[in-house]
């Protein structure tokens, strides 16, 4: 049995260019190579004012300060940190 694919499909767009809006600054955000790296568990005095990288592990290794609502699948990460000076919010 012999299987083709498009060549089409292969040239499709995918992934972050197909938001409806700039997503840029995002980008730039999330690589910059400046980020912040922090383990989780984690605490931060402030917001940090730049993206950061949190580092994940096995949920039952997270110790995350609520439990999930759902049971985490096999194979999954979690991680948190915690803002001291946060202020009330939306956080992107």
């Amino acid at each position: 049995s012999i299987s083709a694919t498009s060549a089409f499909a292969a040239e499709e767009p995918s992934g972050c260019d197909k938001f409806k809006w700039p997503i840029e600054r995002d980008r730039a955000a999330l690589t910059a190579p400046d980020r912040a790296k922090l383990a989780s568990g984690a605490e931060q005095a402030a917001v940090p004012s730049s993206a950061i990288t949190l580092g994940l592990v096995a949920p039952a290794e997270a110790k995350l300060p609520s439990p999930p609502e759902r049971a985490p699948k096999d194979g999954t990460f979690a991680g948190f940190t915690s803002i001291k000076a946060a202020k009330a919010g939306l956080y992107t």
